[in-house]
């Protein structure tokens, strides 16, 4: 078990980790690798669904690898946005994405994209690792914690 994710998710919904067959059924799709630290997180829970504060406001939902396909089709994700896919919803207007680019900078990386406009323009990267990422969605200003807690 992952202690850091488990720390994380701790307030989550999980489900039993994803298998090989459905990771190959991800990567068939895709036509290419998952990003090792997406894997790890299937590895951890085949999809998730909760909040990642203590105050439960901030609520995330990652789908199950056996969804993916089904949403990113009807998102119509690789016609609008070659190159990334949705991985989960944060709240009902903004997606969670991956960054599938091989070549780009931020390979691997997590973003935040709103549904409308569903642009790549308009996506915010939230990090490499699920650490980061999540830590962004947390505290998206990069406040010191006692400015946090004033709030």
């Amino acid at each position: 078990m992952d202690n850091n994710l488990s720390q994380i998710f701790r307030n989550c919904q999980l489900y039993d980790s994803v298998s090989e067959a459905q990771i190959q059924d991800v990567q068939n799709y895709l036509g290419q690798n998952l990003p090792p630290e997406y894997q790890r997180l299937l590895q951890f829970s085949n999809g998730l669904e909760g909040c990642i504060d203590d105050q439960n406001k901030i609520y995330i939902e990652i789908w199950p690898a056996e969804k993916l396909n089904e949403a990113n089709d009807y998102y119509q994700t690789q016609d609008s946005i070659p190159g990334i896919i949705l991985i989960g919803s944060f709240g009902k207007d903004e997606a969670i994405a991956l960054d599938m680019r091989v070549n780009s900078q931020t390979y691997g990386y997590f973003f935040i994209l709103p549904f409308v406009p569903f642009d790549w323009e308009e996506a915010e990267p939230l990090g490499g690792t699920i650490e980061e990422a999540m830590e962004k969605l947390k505290n998206p200003f990069n406040l010191p914690e006692e400015a946090r807690r004033e709030k």
